[in-house]
């Protein structure tokens, strides 16, 4: 969805939200930049990337789960099931925060596809 041509400032900190997925305080610093910015662009894509970034982690943490036991007991014959899940989910999360901050570049309001949206 376009929506009005952002400026520069507004544009980077949103592309900033996004690709702090990359670093190792991603959460924290769309977070920031939620509350401490008044744009609604800017808190509308610190919104986007704190719901995508948790998804993330989440589902790393289920896929976990599932896999340290699952692996154990059939002596590691499960990881060859698994292992192609977390190369989705890892490419996943490598391309849709480069995507997003295309779309957001291109003074575009982006929204994750597939992703439970935990704030709004």
């Amino acid at each position: 969805m376009t929506v009005k041509k952002q400026d520069q400032n507004s544009k980077i900190f949103a592309i900033i939200a996004h690709l702090s997925i990359f670093t190792q305080i991603f959460v924290l610093i769309p977070l920031v930049m939620y509350f401490a910015s008044d744009n609604k662009f800017i808190k509308s894509e610190s919104i986007s990337a704190i719901n995508f970034q948790l998804n993330i982690l989440l589902i790393s943490f289920a896929m976990a789960i599932i896999a340290i036991p699952l692996t154990l007991v059939t002596f590691g014959l499960a990881i060859l099931f698994l292992l192609p899940f977390f190369l989705v989910l890892l490419i996943y999360a490598l391309v849709m925060p480069i995507v997003a901050s295309i779309q957001v570049f291109n003074d575009n309001v982006y929204e994750y596809p597939f992703t439970y949206k935990f704030l709004k």
